[in-house]
């Protein structure tokens, strides 16, 4: 939820295939409901039942299974802060100002933020991850795809279930879902989850807990069936995590160079009291896999609600859709950007509060005309955001150094759109389609050093949290012409990006569909809500991504075998990149005194990409009641130009990598149901594995997670009345070590080694359910 979206493992076992060969799955890809293997579209479908077998438990794992899909965690210390890539396009960022490269939506509800975007995922009847540019029917901020998550509606027949958890590492889980009606036509679903992780680690010098999750959340969703052609859904949820950031540490790094050998020096003056020198055999120089150490309060408060009205109504050949919802998050997050190293007072820290509430709405018709030949959806769509992240770095605690930057911003978007498929022939059809989009983002925003506003008593570890909660009133803005004036920069931008699409499909034969299609999407443009300059407060441009397709969808032997393909070549214009991460020393490393670092980044559209690749998904049953599943995902990306002054900056040139892009993905499955007169009994391995990851654009040896394979293994027992089941799990079986997120020193401070965020260990454990 946090966006409770909650799904409980309701232990269903993995969608036991029929005698008549696969499920046949329904997508909601092009807006309107049509069989997976009749849609023209690159989309993965997870149903409840997949994932249960999967013991899938958030939004992460979709990641693992799907294609050309990367997931991790935000900057990598808040476990609550999701980072999405699909075919290489994403956002690694959590500012306001920032916004994402891949849409996620839940029940027709655009989610704006990362923050509270890693769902536990309770009574949720599938997963569509749309992969390519969807700028046409899902518009805002879809250059590389969307992930559309699908709620289970209330049983109008009522029932329900209760689901427990319990494993190592103090996992506990509490989960239920149940619905009760109310009337002939009117049914409520109550969902609800306590879930629990103890600490992976306790901090050095403090003992304060890191890496545990702790989250409760719930859920109502009302459903009234005024008549056969009426339906109205009204949702709502809520959500409170509690968990501690994920604790990181150092790798490879010098205690000789760079702000590592500034920092001993001011031990050795005595400007740190209480700190430790860095050296190699200092405690955390050469740590545990979750050693971690600083003086930074360690919990991620979240909260988070919303609510939505969806209202449907069917006349004669069309439908017409009304989705009105509103949300509001607010977060906290704290990182170690040294990397937790031995010393009690880490050498950089950020603090960031992030606090955003949107409101969207949107009308749409669907239907068909023209004898039936020309299926159609169109419609308008409002978006209005009100957000703010304060940011502040602080360097070499508890000196004065550092600086924090306030941002506000104001969003109002407005589109129209409309998509059109035509019947050439019973076989054969084409589609268009186009978005117009109308942005205005009103930003407001203040930047000051510590040492121009903070007493003598100021401590950064100790006083940042009530700094970065407030608005910065009274705090001169150095962003501003007149040193000493508090009063906030403003800047305002207007964007009108148009996205069309076009496609073509034929039905070869009744297992058979082939498809190409070429299609626009964009990421907003808007402001560097890190600027300490003012000429870091231009308004940078969107990014568009035109993407050309192919692909087909097959089953064979009677709907035992499924094998759909796609090959794809995507142009990737004006990337958004900072330009300027600090000032050079001759030397190469950025200039370090008594502020800190000296950053002064500006972001711009500096760069441009090519991406090209393809994917694979194949599902066999075998004999009886196995079932086999494959994926693959091959991507090959590049940047083809480069602006010279981003070169210049920060070494990005056409020779770097694209982050976040792993080159190969893959997945492998295998189960077997063996039914018994009490019941079934079905045992699963999952294996997936990923190339190699880079975190930034120019890697050293510690920039790069290398390759990684992973064992999930799930052994599920189903009583014969579909009551009681038991599922004993494993996931990361090898307990394999590797990084969520490095943020490697190299290229801002021009020493070595980096600081790595290491993922879940092996966790294993039992879920009982009782289904009523």
């Amino acid at each position: 939820m946090t966006l409770a979206l909650l799904i409980a493992p309701t232990l269903a076992v993995a969608q036991v295939p029929s005698a008549s060969g696969l499920d046949e799955v329904v997508v909601t890809a092009r807006r309107t409901e049509e069989p997976l293997q009749k849609t023209p579209v690159a989309v993965t479908a997870l149903t409840m039942e997949q994932l249960e077998a999967r013991s899938a438990k958030d939004l992460r794992d979709i990641g693992r299974f799907t294609p050309n899909v990367f997931m991790t965690n935000t900057g990598g210390q808040n476990p609550d802060t999701i980072a999405m890539f699909i075919r290489g396009v994403g956002l690694s960022d959590h500012l306001v100002t920032a916004d994402p490269g891949v849409g996620l939506y839940v029940d027709g509800v655009y989610y704006a933020r990362a923050d509270g975007a890693v769902l536990d995922l309770v009574d949720v009847e599938r997963i569509e991850v749309l992969r390519g540019p969807q700028g046409t029917l899902f518009g805002k901020n879809t250059a590389g795809g969307a992930i559309n998550v699908i709620s289970n509606p209330p049983d109008p027949d009522g029932g329900g279930l209760l689901s427990l958890t319990a494993g190592n590492v103090g996992q506990f889980e509490a989960r239920g879902t149940g619905s009760v009606p109310l009337a002939d036509n009117l049914t409520l679903g109550l969902s609800g989850l306590k879930k629990r992780r103890g600490c992976l680690a306790r901090r050095m010098y403090d003992d304060a807990c890191v890496g545990s999750v702790d989250r409760l959340g719930g859920r109502g969703y009302l459903r009234w069936t005024a008549s056969p052609d009426l339906t109205v859904d009204i949702i709502g949820d809520t959500t409170t995590g509690r968990s501690h950031m994920l604790p990181n540490h150092p790798a490879g790094y010098d205690p000789n160079q760079a702000f590592f050998a500034t920092y001993n020096g001011l031990v050795a003056a005595g400007q740190i009291p209480g700190g430790i020198p860095f050296s190699d055999t200092t405690p955390g120089v050469n740590p545990g896999r979750y050693a971690t150490s600083g003086r930074a309060p360690t919990e991620n408060p979240l909260d988070a609600y919303g609510v939505s009205v969806n209202i449907e109504y069917r006349t004669g050949n069309a439908t017409l859709h009304s989705i009105t919802a509103y949300r509001e998050v607010s977060s906290m997050a704290f990182e170690n950007g040294g990397g937790g190293t031995g010393a009690i007072y880490d050498p950089a820290v950020s603090y960031s509060y992030r606090k955003s509430h949107w409101f969207s709405q949107e009308l749409r018709i669907d239907g068909e005309t023209l004898a039936d030949r020309l299926a159609y959806v169109g419609g308008l769509y409002y978006f209005g955001e009100r957000g703010a992240t304060n940011d502040a770095y602080a360097f070499f605690a508890p000196l004065q150094a550092g600086w924090v930057n306030f941002n506000n911003q104001e969003t109002d978007s407005y589109a129209a759109f409309v998509h059109g498929s035509y019947k050439i022939s019973d076989r054969l059809h084409v589609s268009a389609g186009v978005r117009y989009t109308r942005e205005t983002k009103e930003w407001s925003v203040r930047y000051a050093q510590f040492s121009n506003f903070a007493s003598a008593a100021f401590d950064p570890n100790m006083q940042m949290r009530s700094l970065v909660r407030g608005n910065g009133a009274g705090i001169p803005n150095e962003l501003n012409a007149d040193a000493a004036s508090t009063a906030p920069l403003q800047r305002r931008g207007t964007w009108t990006p148009v996205t069309p699409r076009f496609g073509v499909d034929f039905q070869a034969t009744p297992d058979l569909l082939l498809f190409a299609s070429v299609a626009r999407g964009s990421r907003s443009g808007g402001f560097n809500g890190r600027a300490t300059s003012a000429v870091a407060t231009t308004p940078y441009d969107p990014e568009f991504a035109l993407t050309y397709e192919i692909g087909e969808k097959a089953e064979f032997l009677d709907r035992h075998i499924r094998l759909n393909a796609t090959a794809f070549s995507t142009d990737y214009k004006d990337l958004q990149q900072t330009v300027a991460a600090c000032i050079r020393l001759p030397n190469g490393e950025c200039r370090i005194d008594k502020e800190g670092l000296a950053f002064s980044p500006f972001v711009t559209n500096a760069a441009a990409a090519r991406i090209y690749g393809g994917e694979l998904e194949v599902v066999v049953l075998g004999p009886k009641a196995a079932r086999l599943e494959a994926t693959a995902g091959y991507m090959n990306a590049k940047f083809t130009s480069v602006d010279s002054a981003a070169t210049v900056a920060t070494g990005l040139s056409t020779r770097s990598v694209v982050p976040f892009v792993p080159k190969w993905t893959s997945a492998l499955a295998a189960q077997y149901a063996m039914n018994f007169g009490h019941g079934s009994l079905t045992p699963r391995v999952d294996y997936t594995w990923r190339s190699e990851v880079a975190f930034n654009i120019n890697p050293g040896p510690y920039g790069v997670q290398g390759p990684i394979g992973l064992i999930n293994s799930t052994l599920t027992y189903l009583d014969s009345g579909d009551r009681w089941g038991a599922q004993l799990y494993v996931r990361n079986l090898a307990d394999k070590q590797y990084a969520l997120w490095i943020n490697e020193f190299s290229h801002v401070v021009g020493g070595p080694g980096g600081a790595v965020t290491v993922a879940d260990p092996r966790e294993y454990g039992l879920t009982v359910t009782y289904r009523f």
